[in-house]
């Protein structure tokens, strides 16, 4: 039902599954080079430091914002889709928009804007409960008590602000979270101290403490080796803090897709209850997978007929197929005369 009713909504998360997919491919390459440097600071009474640095490979930062760029701009486009395609389910007129609208989803940080937004028109013509679905989730309500309902409203903040960003001017980055680094002496000094830092971000310096450390008895001369130990993933804008190991740029973007699909399949339950004549998406990105030119079709339909109901002017017909048990849906296009493919 999802794609049959929203067939262009599906396309761009699709899109935005291939962005995300391909951004993850990218960042893998760049980890099986050398991109992490360290280095061992030490002083004269033992004391030391772990630092830690990245070398970007030329243009890899800039193509990988660029691709988390074009990825929110498909989930964006996923929801815009999800009204223009349901006023065209439902709609037997089009109110005219504000040829300024940027977006159809209306999204905002207050009420106040979210009264501008709606009077451009953004969501005239989709039905009441499609509107409700739309105006529960704003993200600057208090959470909703309905577990579903909080869940979108929290990915719905996180696409806002990863769009607030964007528009900024912000850039991917690199996150690095120490996890076991490791220092060792020649000759051997037992019991060394070394304590990791913090996670920080890394891309948008030259270097960062990983890890201080003290060598009991040190001499002057005594050869200090460490290891970073610290994990690297992709970052983004200065919101981005990690609150578990798992917590990552890539499961982040994971969740706000899921949040739009789930949308995705709150408008067409909506849809599928409605009872009564709807348009179908002749035009859609997948009309190949709905429709067949009745030309080709298996029920063997006489072209002169099909060429008949096309000078008749008729929008749709409804005729009898030979078997006498179905009624079969005929659209005239300019581009012919189409059927409903078999399910």
């Amino acid at each position: 039902m999802i794609e049959e009713s929203y067939p262009r909504a599906v396309a761009h998360v699709r899109s935005a599954q291939q962005g995300r997919s391909e951004m993850a491919a990218l960042w893998s390459s760049a980890l099986n080079e050398q991109f992490m440097g360290a280095m061992v600071n030490v002083n004269d009474e033992g004391s030391g430091t772990i630092t830690a640095s990245v070398e970007w490979p030329d243009g890899l930062r800039d193509e990988l914002t660029r691709r988390f760029a074009a990825c929110i701009n498909e989930l964006w486009s996923a929801l815009d889709s999800l009204i223009t395609e349901t006023v065209q389910l439902f709609s037997s007129s089009r109110t005219p928009r504000d040829q300024d609208v940027q977006r159809y989803w209306p999204t905002a940080n207050s009420q106040e804007n979210l009264e501008l937004l709606l009077a451009q028109a953004c969501i005239n013509g989709v039905l009441r409960t499609h509107a409700d679905i739309v105006l529960s989730t704003q993200p600057f309500l208090p959470d909703s008590e309905i577990e579903q309902i909080q869940r979108i409203q929290k990915g719905m903040r996180q696409l806002l602000t990863w769009t607030e960003a964007l528009d900024a001017g912000a850039n991917i980055t690199v996150w690095a979270t120490p996890i076991n680094p490791t220092v060792s002496t020649e000759p051997n000094s037992e019991g060394i101290e070394c304590i990791p830092g913090s996670s920080f971000d890394l891309g948008s310096r030259t270097e960062g403490v990983v890890a201080d450390f003290r060598v009991p008895a040190y001499q002057r001369g005594m050869r200090v080796f460490g290891r970073p130990g610290t994990l690297l993933d992709l970052g983004f804008a200065a919101d981005f803090v990690p609150v578990q190991a798992d917590d990552t740029l890539d499961s982040r973007l994971r969740e706000v897709l899921e949040v739009v699909i789930l949308l995705h399949a709150h408008f067409a339950s909506v849809s599928g209850k409605v009872r009564g004549i709807r348009a179908l998406p002749i035009e859609s990105l997948n009309r190949d997978d709905l429709w067949r030119s009745a030309s080709e079709s298996p029920r063997l339909w006489e072209q002169s007929e099909l060429a008949g109901l096309t000078e008749t002017g008729a929008r749709v017909a409804v005729v009898i197929d030979p078997n006498p048990s179905e009624l079969v849906l005929l659209v005239p296009t300019e581009d012919g005369v189409f059927e409903p493919a078999d399910p």
